[in-house]
Protein backbone atom coordinates (compact mmCIF):
# COMPACT_ATOMS: atom_id res chain seq x y z
CA UNK A 1 0.00 0.00 0.00
CA UNK A 2 2.60 2.30 0.71
CA UNK A 3 4.45 1.44 -2.47
CA UNK A 4 0.79 2.47 -3.96
CA UNK A 5 0.75 5.39 -2.00
CA UNK A 6 4.42 6.84 -2.73
CA UNK A 7 3.88 6.12 -6.74
CA UNK A 8 1.14 8.27 -7.32
CA UNK A 9 2.58 11.08 -5.54
CA UNK A 10 5.39 10.11 -7.35
CA UNK A 11 3.13 10.55 -10.89
CA UNK A 12 1.78 13.72 -9.42
CA UNK A 13 5.06 15.50 -8.65
CA UNK A 14 6.13 14.44 -12.62
CA UNK A 15 2.56 16.06 -13.96
CA UNK A 16 3.06 19.14 -12.06
CA UNK A 17 6.99 19.59 -12.83
CA UNK A 18 5.49 18.90 -16.70
CA UNK A 19 2.87 21.58 -16.08
CA UNK A 20 5.33 23.63 -15.14
CA UNK A 21 7.70 23.06 -17.80
CA UNK A 22 5.19 23.85 -20.54
CA UNK A 23 3.86 27.04 -18.74
CA UNK A 24 7.92 28.33 -18.69
CA UNK A 25 7.87 27.58 -22.68
CA UNK A 26 4.44 28.95 -23.93
CA UNK A 27 6.20 32.17 -24.83
CA UNK A 28 8.91 29.66 -27.23
CA UNK A 29 5.41 27.51 -28.50
CA UNK A 30 3.89 31.04 -29.81
CA UNK A 31 7.06 31.87 -31.20
CA UNK A 32 7.37 28.96 -32.87
CA UNK A 33 3.29 28.79 -34.21
CA UNK A 34 3.62 32.76 -35.19
CA UNK A 35 6.44 32.43 -37.18
CA UNK A 36 5.47 28.69 -38.79
CA UNK A 37 1.55 30.40 -39.61
CA UNK A 38 0.05 27.78 -37.68
CA UNK A 39 -2.97 29.85 -36.74
CA UNK A 40 -4.64 26.53 -35.36
CA UNK A 41 -2.40 25.64 -32.56
CA UNK A 42 -2.16 29.47 -31.88
CA UNK A 43 -5.98 29.00 -31.11
CA UNK A 44 -5.85 26.22 -28.92
CA UNK A 45 -2.99 27.51 -26.71
CA UNK A 46 -5.64 30.34 -25.61
CA UNK A 47 -7.39 27.77 -23.25
CA UNK A 48 -4.24 27.38 -21.22
CA UNK A 49 -3.16 29.35 -18.42
CA UNK A 50 -1.22 31.83 -19.79
CA UNK A 51 0.80 34.91 -18.18
CA UNK A 52 -0.52 38.33 -19.31
CA UNK A 53 1.89 39.23 -21.98
CA UNK A 54 1.60 35.54 -23.69
CA UNK A 55 -2.49 36.06 -23.75
CA UNK A 56 -1.79 39.55 -25.30
CA UNK A 57 0.36 38.70 -28.27
CA UNK A 58 -2.34 35.19 -28.79
CA UNK A 59 -4.81 38.12 -29.38
CA UNK A 60 -3.01 40.55 -31.43
CA UNK A 61 -1.49 37.41 -33.13
CA UNK A 62 -5.17 36.17 -34.01
CA UNK A 63 -6.88 39.26 -34.67
CA UNK A 64 -8.68 39.50 -38.25
CA UNK A 65 -8.33 43.65 -38.72
CA UNK A 66 -4.83 44.68 -38.88
CA UNK A 67 -5.56 48.18 -37.36
CA UNK A 68 -7.07 46.55 -34.38
CA UNK A 69 -3.73 44.10 -33.94
CA UNK A 70 -1.13 46.52 -34.59
CA UNK A 71 -2.94 48.59 -31.97
CA UNK A 72 -2.44 45.33 -29.51
CA UNK A 73 1.14 45.25 -30.86
CA UNK A 74 2.07 48.94 -29.89
CA UNK A 75 0.44 48.31 -26.37
CA UNK A 76 2.53 45.38 -26.26
CA UNK A 77 5.57 47.15 -26.64
CA UNK A 78 4.83 49.66 -23.49
CA UNK A 79 3.68 47.28 -20.97
CA UNK A 80 6.52 44.75 -22.30
CA UNK A 81 9.42 45.88 -22.95
CA UNK A 82 11.56 42.92 -21.41
CA UNK A 83 8.99 39.94 -22.47
CA UNK A 84 10.88 37.00 -25.05
CA UNK A 85 7.83 38.00 -26.89
CA UNK A 86 8.60 41.68 -27.76
CA UNK A 87 10.81 41.05 -30.98
CA UNK A 88 7.56 39.21 -32.73
CA UNK A 89 5.56 42.16 -31.84
CA UNK A 90 8.60 44.77 -33.41
CA UNK A 91 8.22 42.32 -36.46
CA UNK A 92 4.76 42.31 -36.73
CA UNK A 93 4.13 45.72 -36.80
CA UNK A 94 7.20 46.09 -39.23
CA UNK A 95 5.56 43.75 -41.38
CA UNK A 96 2.26 45.82 -41.08
CA UNK A 97 4.01 49.72 -42.07
CA UNK A 98 5.80 47.95 -44.31
CA UNK A 99 2.42 46.53 -46.04
CA UNK A 100 0.63 50.08 -45.41
CA UNK A 101 4.24 51.96 -46.78
CA UNK A 102 4.07 53.46 -43.37
CA UNK A 103 7.35 55.06 -41.76
CA UNK A 104 9.55 51.97 -39.34
CA UNK A 105 11.26 54.37 -37.78
CA UNK A 106 9.75 53.87 -34.68
CA UNK A 107 9.84 50.79 -34.97
CA UNK A 108 13.88 49.79 -34.75
CA UNK A 109 15.60 50.76 -31.68
CA UNK A 110 17.97 53.74 -32.13
CA UNK A 111 21.94 52.07 -32.25
CA UNK A 112 23.57 53.44 -29.57
CA UNK A 113 26.43 56.25 -30.65
CA UNK A 114 29.49 56.26 -29.06
CA UNK A 115 31.70 59.04 -30.04
CA UNK A 116 34.75 58.06 -30.95
CA UNK A 117 37.88 59.20 -28.50
CA UNK A 118 39.95 61.73 -29.93
CA UNK A 119 42.85 59.50 -31.36
CA UNK A 120 46.25 61.11 -30.12
CA UNK A 121 49.11 60.39 -32.27
CA UNK A 122 52.20 58.95 -30.43
CA UNK A 123 54.47 61.55 -31.33
CA UNK A 124 53.89 64.84 -32.12
CA UNK A 125 55.92 68.06 -33.33
CA UNK A 126 55.53 71.55 -32.40
CA UNK A 127 57.60 74.69 -32.74
CA UNK A 128 59.49 76.40 -29.84
CA UNK A 129 59.81 80.08 -30.10
CA UNK A 130 61.76 81.28 -27.03
CA UNK A 131 62.43 80.21 -23.67
CA UNK A 132 62.63 82.87 -20.58
CA UNK A 133 63.35 82.57 -17.06
CA UNK A 134 61.15 85.42 -16.11
CA UNK A 135 57.48 84.80 -16.90
CA UNK A 136 56.66 88.86 -18.23
CA UNK A 137 59.54 88.51 -20.54
CA UNK A 138 57.51 85.52 -22.56
CA UNK A 139 54.39 86.83 -22.21
CA UNK A 140 56.16 90.14 -23.66
CA UNK A 141 57.99 88.10 -26.12
CA UNK A 142 54.60 86.03 -27.26
CA UNK A 143 52.72 89.16 -28.59
CA UNK A 144 54.64 90.32 -31.18
CA UNK A 145 53.78 87.08 -33.31
CA UNK A 146 50.35 87.91 -35.70
CA UNK A 147 47.11 86.40 -34.17
CA UNK A 148 47.21 83.47 -36.96
CA UNK A 149 50.06 81.94 -35.36
CA UNK A 150 48.81 81.09 -31.96
CA UNK A 151 51.22 80.30 -28.77
CA UNK A 152 51.33 79.19 -25.39
CA UNK A 153 53.60 79.94 -22.87
CA UNK A 154 54.38 76.24 -20.65
CA UNK A 155 56.20 76.53 -17.39
CA UNK A 156 59.06 73.86 -17.32
CA UNK A 157 61.42 72.92 -14.58
CA UNK A 158 64.61 71.16 -15.55
CA UNK A 159 66.56 68.26 -14.11
CA UNK A 160 68.25 71.11 -11.62
CA UNK A 161 65.30 72.65 -10.02
CA UNK A 162 65.25 75.49 -12.65
CA UNK A 163 62.34 76.85 -14.00
CA UNK A 164 62.05 78.28 -17.22
CA UNK A 165 59.29 80.06 -19.44
CA UNK A 166 58.95 78.15 -23.09
CA UNK A 167 57.32 80.06 -25.60
CA UNK A 168 55.62 77.69 -27.78
CA UNK A 169 53.24 77.55 -31.00
CA UNK A 170 49.44 75.65 -29.79
CA UNK A 171 49.60 73.44 -32.66
CA UNK A 172 51.23 70.33 -33.83
CA UNK A 173 52.24 68.50 -36.43
CA UNK A 174 52.18 64.42 -36.62
CA UNK A 175 55.35 64.38 -39.19
CA UNK A 176 59.00 65.48 -39.16
CA UNK A 177 58.74 66.52 -42.30
CA UNK A 178 55.08 68.50 -41.93
CA UNK A 179 56.70 70.63 -38.60
CA UNK A 180 60.43 71.22 -40.57
CA UNK A 181 58.03 72.46 -43.46
CA UNK A 182 56.24 74.94 -41.30
CA UNK A 183 59.23 76.18 -39.54
CA UNK A 184 60.60 76.82 -42.67
CA UNK A 185 57.70 78.97 -44.17
CA UNK A 186 57.54 81.32 -41.08
CA UNK A 187 59.53 84.30 -40.93
CA UNK A 188 60.75 83.21 -36.82
CA UNK A 189 63.56 81.78 -35.41
CA UNK A 190 62.56 78.32 -34.26
CA UNK A 191 63.49 74.68 -33.43
CA UNK A 192 61.69 71.55 -33.52
CA UNK A 193 60.19 69.99 -29.69
CA UNK A 194 58.86 66.43 -29.81
CA UNK A 195 56.57 65.69 -27.11
CA UNK A 196 54.43 62.34 -26.40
Amino acid sequence: MQKLLAFILLLGFMSSSIQAQEKQNISDIILKYATTGNFASLEDLKSLSLKKDEAMMLNALLEKDGKVARAIYKRFLDLYPNSKLTSLSRSRLMEYHSAVNESQDTLVPSPVSHEPAEIVPEVRYTLQFGSFISEENALRFSKKFPSNLKTAIIPFIDDYGQKTFKVRWKGYKTSRAEIDQLAESLPFDSFVVEYK
